[in-house]
């Protein structure tokens, strides 16, 4: 079967007083095997599109397979007893056991060197990986308790009543009949087949209510003291839901849906639950989604139907600057408002990139986020930008971005007043582009 492996991607860039200062800075990696530190390895990892690159001989040692590398073809085969992996630099897919998976990365000739995605090969051997971000270390366990799974147990994952009391805060849940006061004023499009209905509430809170007027689908609730959710850890979830699930499958596809660490998936008695983590808040819990398991089954891929791209942009913008003035008032902060002329430039870019596929603050004319803004006469005292794409919807987006130094000082940065969205899509693939403003105020 046909695999499907999630991508990821965030950017930030900042201007104060007038100075870029691209917040590009690498941290170094530390690597672990079977729980020994080898510094070696650790310097030569690199990261790109949020993935871990590592030399292919050092990890296919590590993991006791012999590898060959056809210099002509650029071909990468290596063998571990029966299980053997076939990748090539020029392509998005590999072969494991002569069954294709797509790759999110591609391997990678970098200063002489082939580096291949640390991740991806070692579970195609059976080996675990866990990444900890705030840390920067990568730890590979080729423990012979390990073995390459794609598909779940029966039964596995299946929670109880009482372990859905976990969620007992939650507004609604997915099944249930539409009344008055799950209909909301501001209605907002989605990328499956029903509207959010948005309540905003006291401090920038907010919950969304999916539903097409006869029955609930989808619910998302900001875990915040107004929806009474908050508190919960990444560790209260998974000591009452277990262990997150790792595939969706769709028409006979794998998705792979556990490469991320600021976000769980479950699957609960026809629910998928989704919980969005603040890994710099002690694994704080910061939201959670709870869909119809029929409902996401039945959605196209990582990133659902646009049906109308204009109208999905919109609630993808409209979502992210509630989701950024929740995280700001959470942390003691004035809320942004609305920047229409910010908002400009940052659904060019946007379309640019989808347009011309490439991922950075200066566009393919070696144009600035400064210089663009200034192009459309946008005066900046202070000025930021966030950029995010292969994401599954805002809320992924939202919580990736928290997740780094930069987005994160961009986001929570009191300096910032204003804030203008574009997002943009490449087929159902979102790119978003997030601009931070302080202007002049020519009265003083």
């Amino acid at each position: 079967m046909w695999s499907r492996w999630m991508k990821a991607g965030v950017l930030t860039a900042v201007l104060t007083a007038g100075i870029a200062q691209p917040l590009q800075a690498a941290s170094p990696y530390e690597y672990y095997f079977n729980g020994e530190a080898d510094h070696t390895v650790g310097d030569m990892l690199y990261m790109e599109n949020n993935r871990l690159l590592v030399p292919l001989r050092a990890i296919f040692e590590d993991l006791g397979a012999e590898v060959t590398w056809v210099q002509e073809t650029k071909e990468i085969m290596a063998v571990r007893g029966e299980d053997h992996v076939h990748m090539n630099v020029t392509a998005d897919y590999a072969f494991i056991n002569d069954e294709e998976y797509q790759l999110d990365q591609t391997p990678e000739v970098k200063e002489g060197r082939t580096y291949v995605p640390l991740r991806f090969v070692s579970e195609a051997l059976g080996a675990e990986v866990r990444w900890d971000g705030e840390a920067g270390s990568v730890y590979v366990n080729n423990g012979p308790e390990t073995e390459r799974e794609v598909t779940q147990p029966e039964g596995e994952n299946i929670l109880s009543e009482q372990d859905l009391q976990l969620l007992d805060w939650m507004p609604a849940m997915p099944g249930e009949s539409v009344d008055e006061t799950l209909v909301s004023s501001e209605q907002l499009d989605s990328q499956y087949p029903f509207d959010w209905h948005v309540f905003t509430q006291e401090n920038s809170s907010f919950y969304m209510i999916g539903h097409d007027d006869a029955e609930v689908e989808a619910v998302f609730a900001a875990a915040t003291a107004e929806n009474g959710g908050d508190g919960l850890t990444k560790a209260d979830v998974r000591s009452a839901l277990g262990t997150p699930e790792r595939w969706i499958v769709k028409d006979d596809l794998y998705y792979n849906y556990a490469g991320d660490d600021t976000w769980d998936l479950f699957e609960s008695n026809g629910y998928y639950i989704t919980v969005f983590y603040d890994l710099w808040q002690q694994d704080r819990v910061g939201g959670v989604q709870v869909m119809k398991q029929e409902t996401e089954d039945a959605s196209p891929g990582f990133y659902g139907m646009v049906e109308n791209e204009a109208s999905l942009s919109e609630s993808y913008e409209r979502q992210l600057f509630l989701l950024t003035n929740m995280e700001r008032e959470m942390n003691g902060l004035e809320p942004l408002t609305w920047n229409e002329e910010a908002s400009v430039p940052a659904q060019e870019h946007s379309d640019d990139m989808a347009a011309n596929d490439y991922f950075a603050h200066d566009n393919l004319n070696g144009e600035s986020p400064f210089d663009r803004m200034r192009n459309h006469d946008i005066l900046m005292k202070h000025a930021g930008e966030n950029l995010a794409r292969r994401q599954i919807s805002p809320v992924h987006a939202h919580f990736n971005l928290l997740d780094s130094a930069g987005h994160r000082e961009n986001m929570l940065d009191e300096k910032f007043e204003t804030n203008g969205i574009g997002v943009s899509f490449d087929g159902s693939e979102p790119y978003f582009t997030q601009k931070f403003v302080t202007g002049y105020d020519l009265s003083e």
